[in-house]
C-alpha cells in the first residue's frame, strides 16, 4: 500500500510540475516566435526597399532619357509593400515601419500624376529617391540591414549618400 501512494504523489507532482513548466516556458516561445517572425518579415522589407530603390532609379534613367514609364512599374513596387503589411501587428512594431509608409504615400502620389504630365512625375519621383535617401541618412533605414540585398544600383546609391552625409558632417 505504501508503494501506491508513493506511486500516487509522485504522479501529481509530476503532472504538476509538468503543468508548471508549460505555464511558464509558453510567453518565452511565444516570444522567440514573434522574434523570429519580426526578423523575417524586416528582412522583407529591407528586400523590397532594396528593390523599390532600384526601380526608382530605373524609372529616373527612363525619364531623363525621355521614355517615360508606365503604371505597371508602380504597381510592382506597390505589391512588394502590401506583401509587407500582411501581418499588421508585426509590421507596425518594426522602428521602419513610418518612413516605409512614408515612401509608399509617396509613391501613391507618383502614382496618381497623369501620365501625360511628365515633369510632375519626374518631381514626384526625384521627392521619392529624395525620401529614401534622407530616411537612410537620418538613420530610419539601416545601411548594414539593406547591403544584405546588395545590387549594384543600390550600391551605388549608398556610396553617393554616404559621401553626401561625410560632406554634410564635415560641415
Amino acid at each position: 500500500m505504501e508503494d501506491i501512494s508513493k506511486i500516487i504523489v509522485g504522479s501529481a507532482a509530476g503532472a504538476l510540475g509538468g503543468f508548471i513548466v508549460g505555464v511558464l516556458t509558453e510567453p518565452i516561445r511565444i516570444w522567440f516566435r514573434n522574434a523570429n517572425d519580426r526578423t523575417r518579415l524586416r528582412n522583407l522589407v529591407y528586400r523590397d526597399l532594396a528593390l523599390i530603390y532600384e526601380d526608382m532609379i530605373w524609372l529616373k534613367y527612363l525619364a531623363a532619357s525621355g521614355k517615360g514609364f508606365s503604371d505597371a512599374n508602380l504597381e510592382t513596387a506597390s505589391g512588394r509593400y502590401d506583401a509587407a503589411q500582411r501581418d499588421q501587428v508585426l509590421y507596425c512594431e518594426l522602428p521602419e515601419s513610418v518612413s516605409v509608409d512614408i515612401l509608399h504615400e509617396r509613391l501613391m502620389a507618383l502614382a496618381a500624376q497623369p501620365q501625360g504630365n511628365m515633369s510632375r512625375r519626374e518631381e514626384k519621383l526625384d521627392e521619392m529617391i529624395a525620401a529614401f535617401e534622407s530616411a537612410i541618412l537620418h538613420g530610419s533605414f539601416k545601411v548594414r540591414r539593406l547591403r544584405k540585398f546588395r545590387t549594384k544600383t543600390l550600391s551605388t546609391g549608398l556610396e553617393a549618400i554616404r559621401r553626401q552625409y561625410l560632406k554634410v558632417s564635415a560641415q
